[in-house]
């Protein structure tokens, strides 16, 4: 059992250490879905204070990069982990 808490841990550090080259505004973004479980734009924007479009190709960054899953198509897309 110690050995999977090992594991988890080690797979936390490289999230971490991976993250800090990712640009403030994703950071923010990924520091909000893991607040809410899944935000649209809109929420996104009022929760950073960042421009829709700016926002937008932020998301398509971490969904290419498999950080966030996107759902829905247009005025109903929304964003997890």
């Amino acid at each position: 059992m110690r050995e999977k808490g090992k594991h988890g841990l080690d797979r936390e550090r490289i999230a971490q250490s991976s993250e800090a080259d990712l640009p403030e505004l994703s950071l923010q973004v990924l520091k909000a879905l893991r607040a809410k479980e899944r935000l649209t734009i809109a929420q996104l924007a009022s929760i950073t204070g960042a421009n829709r479009n700016t926002l937008k190709v932020r998301l398509r960054a971490l969904v290419a990069d498999g950080r966030v899953r996107q759902h829905g198509k247009a005025r109903a897309t929304w964003y997890s982990l």
